[in-house]
């Protein structure tokens, strides 16, 4: 594989989202969320979708500011 079939940047994460119940009937069930990184096995768990999409966002965003790993190598 050459460098220019190599993808410029790429995450590979497991999702997982959950229904939770509350503990009283009058409140909404409310989603949760976990993300592991395949490669390291971190996880991290969101409360919400919103912390999630902020937590995506913020890895793109680091991604963007690091070095393009296919131009380091060439």
């Amino acid at each position: 594989m050459n460098n220019s079939d190599k993808p410029a940047r790429y995450q590979a994460m497991l999702l997982t989202f959950w229904e939770e119940q509350s503990q009283s009937s009058a409140q909404e069930p409310v989603w949760r969320f976990r993300v592991q990184e395949l490669y390291t096995r971190q996880k991290y768990g969101f409360a919400t979708f919103e912390e999630l999409v902020a937590f995506l966002q913020s890895k793109m965003v680091k991604a963007n500011a690091e070095p393009d790993q296919n131009e380091a190598e060439a």
